[in-house]
């Protein structure tokens, strides 16, 4: 954090494009996902595994299933962060907690700031992000 002239600079830090993070995180999730469903289906129809390639579908599934609660874990602190307008910085300083001059009235207007305008763009990266050309100034004064 820089204190300058009485001015309280945020650093955004936590990622460089957090759009391109959430995505990456959610296809990886939706990967992860595939993998368990797959290997566990592996698991129950396929009846001729016996001994240690049964044991080895068992931790490939048990690894993937735990990735998979580690990313859905990361992904919805981000999404908690991106609907309060806050980096995760920000996020453990207290007078963010109670007053931040860039959280948006509604939940929506913070996602659409980091997102763009059209819902399809969140999940599918089809267009350039909205948001490079409403750029904000990022400090105020405390």
């Amino acid at each position: 954090m820089c204190f300058k002239n009485g001015i309280f600079n945020l650093l955004q830090q936590d990622h460089h494009c957090l759009w391109v993070f959430c995505q990456f995180i959610i296809y990886a999730l939706l990967c992860m996902s595939q993998c368990v469903i797959f290997i566990t289906f592996e698991l129950f129809i396929e009846t001729s595994l016996k001994g240690n390639s049964k044991f080895l579908c068992q931790m490939r599934a048990f690894t993937c299933l735990l990735l998979c609660i580690s990313m859905g874990t990361l992904l919805s602190f981000h999404l908690y962060y991106i609907a309060r307008n806050v980096t995760t910085v920000e996020f453990h300083i207290e007078e963010m907690k109670t007053d931040n001059p860039f959280r948006k009235s509604r939940m929506v207007d913070n996602f659409k700031e980091l997102f763009g305008s059209l819902y399809i763009n969140w999940i599918f990266p089809l267009t350039e992000n909205e948001s490079k050309t409403n750029i904000q100034n990022d400090s105020f004064e405390l």
